[in-house]
């Protein structure tokens, strides 16, 4: 059976095609107590290392994987930040600055590859 197509509004609500995906859950393999004591590391190594991870994520152009689209509740500082940055670099959208955020702190953080 083909997949099905469906229309959606992204967080700019500029209309786009979007095929459904089966997702498959992400499984943690570490421990509590490395994971306790990363966590520890990971708050310091993360001051330092955001103003590099954004000025990374808003100068990365690379090959565009398929979007998902995927909805989220975030707190409202979090939330003027995105537009804030978004707004300051007009070459550069909210789906695409979340997207990249996520993908460079789950590498960070050993999750992905």
């Amino acid at each position: 059976m083909a997949k099905k197509k469906e229309t959606i509004l992204d967080f700019d609500n500029d209309p786009e095609v979007v095929e459904e995906e089966e997702n498959t859950p992400i499984e943690n393999n570490n421990d509590n107590e490395n994971n306790s004591a990363s966590k520890s590391n990971n708050t310091i190594k993360n001051a330092s290392n955001s103003d590099s991870i954004l000025s990374s994520v808003l100068s990365k152009t690379t090959k565009k994987p398929k979007k998902i689209y995927t909805g989220f509740y975030l707190d409202e500082p979090v939330k003027k930040t995105i537009d804030k940055v978004v707004k300051q670099n007009k070459d550069t959208n909210k789906s695409e600055l979340v997207n990249d955020l996520l993908t460079a702190a789950f590498k960070q953080a050993g999750l992905m590859e």
